[in-house]
Protein backbone atom coordinates (compact mmCIF):
# COMPACT_ATOMS: atom_id res chain seq x y z
CA UNK A 1 0.00 0.00 0.00
CA UNK A 2 1.55 3.64 -1.04
CA UNK A 3 2.13 5.89 1.49
CA UNK A 4 0.66 9.27 2.05
CA UNK A 5 3.37 11.35 0.45
CA UNK A 6 3.34 8.80 -2.63
CA UNK A 7 -0.32 9.07 -2.76
CA UNK A 8 0.26 12.91 -2.59
CA UNK A 9 2.69 12.84 -5.27
CA UNK A 10 0.35 10.91 -7.38
CA UNK A 11 -2.48 13.44 -7.06
CA UNK A 12 -0.25 16.34 -8.29
CA UNK A 13 1.12 14.12 -11.56
CA UNK A 14 -2.90 13.74 -12.10
CA UNK A 15 -3.01 17.62 -12.01
CA UNK A 16 -0.64 18.43 -14.78
CA UNK A 17 -0.87 15.19 -16.96
CA UNK A 18 -3.54 14.76 -19.44
CA UNK A 19 -5.28 11.28 -17.45
CA UNK A 20 -8.01 9.48 -20.59
CA UNK A 21 -9.67 6.25 -19.92
CA UNK A 22 -9.72 4.92 -23.36
CA UNK A 23 -12.87 2.66 -22.94
CA UNK A 24 -15.65 3.59 -21.05
CA UNK A 25 -19.76 2.84 -20.63
CA UNK A 26 -20.64 4.81 -18.24
CA UNK A 27 -23.50 7.64 -18.75
CA UNK A 28 -21.82 11.24 -19.13
CA UNK A 29 -24.24 12.98 -16.30
CA UNK A 30 -23.61 10.25 -13.47
CA UNK A 31 -19.88 9.96 -14.44
CA UNK A 32 -18.61 13.78 -14.36
CA UNK A 33 -18.04 14.13 -10.92
CA UNK A 34 -16.12 10.90 -10.42
CA UNK A 35 -13.79 11.49 -13.39
CA UNK A 36 -12.60 15.01 -12.10
CA UNK A 37 -12.22 13.51 -8.48
CA UNK A 38 -10.02 11.43 -10.19
CA UNK A 39 -7.92 13.94 -11.98
CA UNK A 40 -9.43 12.30 -15.43
CA UNK A 41 -9.72 14.62 -18.08
CA UNK A 42 -11.38 12.73 -21.06
CA UNK A 43 -12.48 9.28 -21.97
CA UNK A 44 -13.50 7.34 -24.86
CA UNK A 45 -17.06 7.40 -24.43
CA UNK A 46 -19.17 4.17 -25.50
CA UNK A 47 -22.95 4.46 -25.60
CA UNK A 48 -23.65 2.03 -27.64
CA UNK A 49 -22.45 -1.75 -28.47
CA UNK A 50 -23.35 -4.63 -31.04
CA UNK A 51 -25.98 -5.35 -27.99
CA UNK A 52 -28.56 -3.62 -26.69
CA UNK A 53 -28.34 -3.36 -22.80
CA UNK A 54 -31.29 -4.78 -21.73
CA UNK A 55 -33.31 -7.89 -20.24
CA UNK A 56 -33.14 -9.46 -24.05
CA UNK A 57 -29.47 -8.19 -24.42
CA UNK A 58 -27.93 -10.96 -25.84
CA UNK A 59 -31.06 -11.79 -27.84
CA UNK A 60 -30.42 -8.50 -29.54
CA UNK A 61 -26.68 -9.61 -30.58
CA UNK A 62 -28.48 -11.52 -33.36
CA UNK A 63 -30.19 -8.81 -35.13
CA UNK A 64 -28.98 -7.20 -37.92
CA UNK A 65 -30.66 -4.02 -38.49
CA UNK A 66 -31.97 -1.23 -36.97
CA UNK A 67 -28.60 -0.47 -35.85
CA UNK A 68 -27.87 2.68 -37.10
CA UNK A 69 -31.47 4.17 -35.95
CA UNK A 70 -29.83 3.15 -32.34
CA UNK A 71 -26.75 5.03 -32.53
CA UNK A 72 -28.50 8.09 -33.39
CA UNK A 73 -30.77 7.59 -30.78
CA UNK A 74 -27.96 7.53 -28.21
CA UNK A 75 -25.28 9.61 -29.84
CA UNK A 76 -28.19 12.22 -30.16
CA UNK A 77 -28.56 11.77 -26.36
CA UNK A 78 -25.10 11.93 -25.69
CA UNK A 79 -24.74 15.19 -27.59
CA UNK A 80 -27.39 16.92 -26.00
CA UNK A 81 -25.94 15.86 -22.59
CA UNK A 82 -22.69 17.53 -23.43
CA UNK A 83 -24.78 20.18 -24.45
CA UNK A 84 -26.03 20.99 -20.59
CA UNK A 85 -23.14 20.80 -19.03
CA UNK A 86 -20.54 23.02 -19.40
CA UNK A 87 -17.59 20.69 -17.65
CA UNK A 88 -17.98 18.24 -20.52
CA UNK A 89 -16.87 18.90 -24.08
CA UNK A 90 -16.71 16.83 -27.37
CA UNK A 91 -13.18 15.79 -28.37
CA UNK A 92 -12.32 14.95 -31.99
CA UNK A 93 -8.25 16.15 -31.65
CA UNK A 94 -5.80 15.30 -29.00
CA UNK A 95 -5.95 19.04 -28.58
CA UNK A 96 -9.26 18.82 -27.05
CA UNK A 97 -8.12 16.70 -24.39
CA UNK A 98 -5.14 19.05 -23.09
CA UNK A 99 -7.52 21.83 -23.53
CA UNK A 100 -9.80 20.09 -20.83
CA UNK A 101 -7.12 19.33 -18.44
CA UNK A 102 -6.62 22.98 -18.20
CA UNK A 103 -10.42 24.28 -18.23
CA UNK A 104 -11.11 21.57 -15.50
CA UNK A 105 -13.39 19.59 -18.00
CA UNK A 106 -14.36 16.11 -19.30
CA UNK A 107 -13.13 16.01 -22.81
CA UNK A 108 -15.79 12.98 -24.50
CA UNK A 109 -14.66 11.24 -27.82
CA UNK A 110 -17.54 9.16 -29.00
CA UNK A 111 -17.27 5.36 -30.44
CA UNK A 112 -18.74 2.27 -30.32
CA UNK A 113 -17.86 -1.04 -29.15
CA UNK A 114 -18.63 -3.12 -32.36
CA UNK A 115 -19.58 -1.96 -36.19
CA UNK A 116 -23.06 -2.78 -36.50
CA UNK A 117 -23.78 0.76 -36.57
CA UNK A 118 -22.79 1.39 -39.60
CA UNK A 119 -25.36 -1.82 -41.39
CA UNK A 120 -22.28 -2.78 -43.74
CA UNK A 121 -22.45 1.04 -45.18
CA UNK A 122 -19.54 3.26 -45.79
CA UNK A 123 -22.36 5.89 -46.36
CA UNK A 124 -23.54 5.81 -43.20
CA UNK A 125 -19.87 5.29 -41.51
CA UNK A 126 -19.29 9.07 -43.23
CA UNK A 127 -22.56 10.60 -42.04
CA UNK A 128 -21.48 9.19 -38.30
CA UNK A 129 -18.31 10.83 -38.62
CA UNK A 130 -19.46 14.00 -39.63
CA UNK A 131 -21.52 14.29 -36.20
CA UNK A 132 -18.12 13.51 -34.68
CA UNK A 133 -17.60 9.57 -34.21
CA UNK A 134 -13.84 8.76 -34.05
CA UNK A 135 -13.59 5.03 -32.60
CA UNK A 136 -14.73 2.16 -33.96
CA UNK A 137 -14.47 -1.19 -32.14
CA UNK A 138 -14.70 -3.73 -34.62
CA UNK A 139 -16.72 -6.61 -33.23
CA UNK A 140 -17.99 -7.87 -29.86
CA UNK A 141 -19.46 -11.32 -28.85
CA UNK A 142 -21.27 -11.34 -32.19
CA UNK A 143 -20.43 -11.32 -36.34
CA UNK A 144 -21.35 -8.57 -37.90
CA UNK A 145 -20.46 -7.06 -41.49
CA UNK A 146 -16.88 -6.55 -40.48
CA UNK A 147 -15.51 -9.91 -39.13
CA UNK A 148 -16.63 -13.15 -38.15
CA UNK A 149 -17.31 -14.34 -34.56
CA UNK A 150 -14.33 -13.58 -32.93
CA UNK A 151 -14.34 -17.54 -30.37
CA UNK A 152 -12.21 -20.10 -30.72
CA UNK A 153 -13.60 -21.13 -34.35
CA UNK A 154 -12.78 -17.70 -36.33
CA UNK A 155 -14.30 -18.43 -39.81
CA UNK A 156 -12.57 -16.09 -42.06
CA UNK A 157 -11.88 -13.41 -39.89
CA UNK A 158 -12.32 -9.67 -41.89
CA UNK A 159 -15.09 -9.80 -44.64
CA UNK A 160 -14.95 -8.25 -47.49
CA UNK A 161 -16.47 -5.15 -46.63
CA UNK A 162 -14.12 -5.13 -43.43
CA UNK A 163 -11.17 -4.94 -45.43
CA UNK A 164 -12.58 -2.46 -47.26
CA UNK A 165 -13.57 -0.60 -44.23
CA UNK A 166 -9.52 -0.31 -42.97
CA UNK A 167 -8.78 1.75 -45.57
CA UNK A 168 -11.49 4.33 -45.05
CA UNK A 169 -10.97 4.42 -41.38
CA UNK A 170 -7.79 4.94 -41.85
CA UNK A 171 -8.74 7.77 -44.42
CA UNK A 172 -11.11 9.57 -42.38
CA UNK A 173 -8.79 9.54 -39.00
CA UNK A 174 -11.05 6.84 -36.88
CA UNK A 175 -9.19 4.95 -34.42
CA UNK A 176 -9.43 1.14 -34.57
CA UNK A 177 -9.91 -1.28 -31.67
CA UNK A 178 -9.59 -4.59 -32.19
CA UNK A 179 -10.74 -5.38 -28.84
CA UNK A 180 -12.68 -8.91 -29.02
CA UNK A 181 -11.83 -9.47 -32.21
CA UNK A 182 -9.69 -12.68 -31.89
CA UNK A 183 -5.96 -13.40 -33.34
CA UNK A 184 -6.92 -13.65 -36.83
CA UNK A 185 -8.34 -10.55 -37.03
CA UNK A 186 -5.74 -8.76 -35.16
CA UNK A 187 -3.23 -10.19 -37.43
CA UNK A 188 -5.39 -9.34 -40.96
CA UNK A 189 -5.87 -5.60 -39.78
CA UNK A 190 -2.17 -4.78 -38.56
CA UNK A 191 -1.43 -5.64 -41.79
CA UNK A 192 -4.03 -3.48 -43.72
CA UNK A 193 -3.66 -0.79 -41.70
CA UNK A 194 -1.30 2.14 -42.33
CA UNK A 195 -1.89 3.41 -39.34
CA UNK A 196 -1.86 2.15 -35.30
CA UNK A 197 -4.39 0.02 -33.93
CA UNK A 198 -5.64 0.01 -30.30
CA UNK A 199 -6.50 -3.13 -28.06
CA UNK A 200 -8.51 -0.76 -25.88
CA UNK A 201 -9.38 -2.69 -22.72
CA UNK A 202 -7.57 -6.31 -22.22
CA UNK A 203 -4.38 -8.01 -20.91
CA UNK A 204 -1.29 -10.22 -21.58
CA UNK A 205 -1.22 -13.86 -21.41
CA UNK A 206 2.37 -14.13 -20.41
CA UNK A 207 1.45 -12.14 -17.40
CA UNK A 208 -1.65 -14.68 -16.80
CA UNK A 209 0.92 -17.45 -16.79
CA UNK A 210 3.17 -15.59 -14.57
CA UNK A 211 0.55 -14.54 -11.55
CA UNK A 212 -0.49 -15.97 -8.20
CA UNK A 213 -3.47 -17.84 -10.00
CA UNK A 214 -1.56 -20.17 -13.03
CA UNK A 215 -4.51 -22.85 -12.62
CA UNK A 216 -7.19 -20.30 -14.07
CA UNK A 217 -4.43 -19.33 -16.45
CA UNK A 218 -6.89 -18.04 -19.44
CA UNK A 219 -8.72 -14.49 -19.49
CA UNK A 220 -11.67 -13.37 -21.37
CA UNK A 221 -11.25 -14.67 -25.05
CA UNK A 222 -9.90 -11.91 -27.44
CA UNK A 223 -9.16 -9.88 -24.22
CA UNK A 224 -5.44 -10.60 -24.14
CA UNK A 225 -2.46 -11.12 -26.70
CA UNK A 226 0.16 -12.81 -26.66
CA UNK A 227 4.10 -12.02 -26.79
CA UNK A 228 4.19 -12.22 -30.55
CA UNK A 229 0.75 -9.62 -30.75
CA UNK A 230 2.59 -7.46 -28.04
CA UNK A 231 6.03 -7.07 -29.90
CA UNK A 232 3.63 -6.72 -33.63
CA UNK A 233 1.36 -3.55 -31.79
CA UNK A 234 4.13 -2.23 -30.39
CA UNK A 235 6.37 -1.89 -33.50
CA UNK A 236 3.49 -0.49 -35.04
CA UNK A 237 3.00 2.32 -32.59
CA UNK A 238 -0.03 0.32 -31.30
CA UNK A 239 -1.74 0.59 -27.48
CA UNK A 240 -2.75 -1.88 -25.15
CA UNK A 241 -5.68 -0.50 -22.29
CA UNK A 242 -5.29 -2.76 -19.24
CA UNK A 243 -8.46 -3.59 -17.88
CA UNK A 244 -9.62 -2.91 -14.54
CA UNK A 245 -12.55 -5.42 -14.11
CA UNK A 246 -11.58 -8.17 -12.45
CA UNK A 247 -13.67 -11.04 -13.15
CA UNK A 248 -12.09 -10.63 -16.50
CA UNK A 249 -8.58 -12.18 -16.16
CA UNK A 250 -10.17 -15.21 -14.23
CA UNK A 251 -13.63 -16.91 -15.08
CA UNK A 252 -15.29 -19.91 -16.46
CA UNK A 253 -18.82 -21.29 -16.57
CA UNK A 254 -18.73 -21.42 -12.68
CA UNK A 255 -16.90 -18.93 -10.69
CA UNK A 256 -14.43 -16.32 -11.04
CA UNK A 257 -10.80 -15.46 -9.08
CA UNK A 258 -10.35 -12.27 -7.08
CA UNK A 259 -8.12 -9.94 -8.63
CA UNK A 260 -6.89 -7.01 -7.14
CA UNK A 261 -4.66 -3.69 -7.87
CA UNK A 262 -1.36 -5.54 -7.62
CA UNK A 263 -2.48 -8.28 -10.05
CA UNK A 264 -3.44 -5.93 -12.71
CA UNK A 265 -0.11 -3.51 -11.85
CA UNK A 266 1.62 -6.89 -12.86
CA UNK A 267 0.18 -6.76 -16.09
CA UNK A 268 1.53 -3.56 -16.57
CA UNK A 269 4.80 -3.99 -15.31
CA UNK A 270 4.97 -7.12 -17.59
CA UNK A 271 4.01 -5.43 -21.04
CA UNK A 272 6.12 -2.03 -20.04
CA UNK A 273 9.14 -5.26 -19.21
CA UNK A 274 8.50 -7.08 -22.80
CA UNK A 275 8.06 -4.30 -25.04
CA UNK A 276 8.44 -0.76 -22.95
CA UNK A 277 6.17 1.68 -21.30
CA UNK A 278 5.05 3.12 -25.20
CA UNK A 279 2.51 0.31 -25.47
CA UNK A 280 0.51 0.88 -22.21
CA UNK A 281 -3.14 3.21 -21.45
CA UNK A 282 -6.08 3.33 -19.31
CA UNK A 283 -8.49 0.37 -20.85
CA UNK A 284 -10.56 0.42 -17.67
CA UNK A 285 -13.65 -0.38 -18.87
CA UNK A 286 -16.00 1.10 -16.29
CA UNK A 287 -19.61 0.38 -16.93
CA UNK A 288 -22.86 1.15 -14.52
CA UNK A 289 -22.78 -1.54 -11.76
CA UNK A 290 -26.24 -1.40 -11.31
CA UNK A 291 -29.65 -2.19 -13.65
CA UNK A 292 -29.25 -3.69 -16.86
CA UNK A 293 -25.84 -3.38 -16.96
CA UNK A 294 -25.46 -5.73 -13.83
CA UNK A 295 -28.17 -8.08 -15.03
CA UNK A 296 -25.67 -8.19 -18.06
CA UNK A 297 -22.57 -9.08 -16.00
CA UNK A 298 -24.23 -11.89 -13.75
CA UNK A 299 -25.78 -13.50 -16.79
CA UNK A 300 -22.01 -14.14 -17.51
CA UNK A 301 -21.52 -15.57 -14.15
CA UNK A 302 -19.31 -11.95 -13.20
CA UNK A 303 -19.77 -9.60 -10.02
CA UNK A 304 -21.29 -6.12 -11.56
CA UNK A 305 -19.30 -4.31 -9.43
CA UNK A 306 -15.45 -5.73 -9.38
CA UNK A 307 -13.15 -3.04 -10.41
CA UNK A 308 -9.74 -3.00 -8.51
CA UNK A 309 -9.48 1.18 -8.85
CA UNK A 310 -12.77 3.37 -8.45
CA UNK A 311 -12.55 6.81 -10.62
CA UNK A 312 -12.49 8.91 -8.27
CA UNK A 313 -9.44 7.18 -6.53
CA UNK A 314 -7.55 6.56 -9.86
CA UNK A 315 -4.28 8.23 -8.21
CA UNK A 316 -4.00 5.30 -6.43
CA UNK A 317 -2.87 3.24 -9.64
CA UNK A 318 -0.51 5.96 -9.98
CA UNK A 319 0.89 5.60 -6.41
CA UNK A 320 1.53 2.19 -7.25
CA UNK A 321 3.64 2.40 -10.26
CA UNK A 322 5.52 5.17 -7.86
CA UNK A 323 5.77 2.29 -5.17
CA UNK A 324 6.99 0.48 -7.94
CA UNK A 325 9.62 2.80 -8.97
CA UNK A 326 8.33 4.09 -12.06
CA UNK A 327 10.08 7.35 -13.62
CA UNK A 328 7.42 9.88 -13.53
CA UNK A 329 7.67 10.28 -17.30
CA UNK A 330 6.71 6.89 -18.27
CA UNK A 331 3.59 7.08 -15.93
CA UNK A 332 2.62 10.13 -17.77
CA UNK A 333 2.46 7.54 -20.68
CA UNK A 334 0.22 5.57 -19.77
CA UNK A 335 -1.64 7.54 -17.93
CA UNK A 336 -2.38 9.21 -21.50
CA UNK A 337 0.26 10.67 -23.32
CA UNK A 338 0.47 6.87 -25.26
CA UNK A 339 -3.02 7.59 -26.19
CA UNK A 340 -2.39 11.37 -27.38
CA UNK A 341 0.43 10.21 -29.40
CA UNK A 342 -1.99 7.91 -31.39
CA UNK A 343 -4.43 10.32 -31.74
CA UNK A 344 -2.40 13.00 -33.15
CA UNK A 345 -1.03 10.14 -35.49
CA UNK A 346 -4.65 9.28 -36.67
CA UNK A 347 -6.41 12.54 -36.21
CA UNK A 348 -3.31 14.41 -37.37
CA UNK A 349 -2.27 17.80 -35.68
Amino acid sequence: MPNDDLLERARQIHTRTPVILIHDHVPLPADVDDCLAGGICGKVHLPILDIQIGPDAMATGRVTEGWARHALEQFGQSFRQIEADPRLKLATTAADFERARQQRRLAVLLGSEGGKLIEGSLDLLYGFYEMGYRWMQLTWAFPNQIASFYGPDEGPGLTDFGRELIGVLNHLGILIDVEHSGKQVFEQVMELSAQPILMSHGGAHGALQRSRHPEWNRGSYGCFLDDAMLKALAQKGGLLGIHFFGPVYFRNAESFCDITLADVLDHVQYVADLVGPDVLALGCDFFPTTGDWAELQRSQNSPPDHFVVRKQQLWRFTAELLRRGWPESDIQKVLGGNFLRVCRKVFGE
